[in-house]
């Protein structure tokens, strides 16, 4: 019950930070994931009977759809959101105690 004990801004600071946190690792490890799985079961060289045309970024010359390479992109989206929220929580703790 200590957690409840403590002002709300130090409340929302843990909650954003553990959040920030966490999603930054999760949308780090899928990543990687992806990587190494299209890295693994991508052709090397272009495949128009299956569609994998596109090279997917980061798998060094892995080849599969628009989609895919879309969906890799926009993990970095992800990161950095999280990331935002990260750095919010931190923002809040350090005005706070400086205040």
């Amino acid at each position: 019950m200590r957690f409840f004990n403590r002002n709300p801004w130090q409340i929302w600071s843990a909650i954003l930070k553990a959040v920030g946190g966490m999603g930054c690792l999760v949308v780090l490890v899928w990543q990687f994931a992806l990587i190494g799985y299209y890295s693994i079961e991508r052709p090397r060289k272009p495949d128009a009977e299956k569609g994998w045309v596109v090279p997917i970024p980061w798998t060094h010359t892995s080849y599969g759809t628009i989609e895919e390479s879309a969906s890799l992109l926009g993990f970095g989206n992800w990161f950095f959101l999280f990331f935002a929220v990260l750095g919010a929580g931190a923002a809040i703790e350090r005005f706070k105690k400086r205040v």
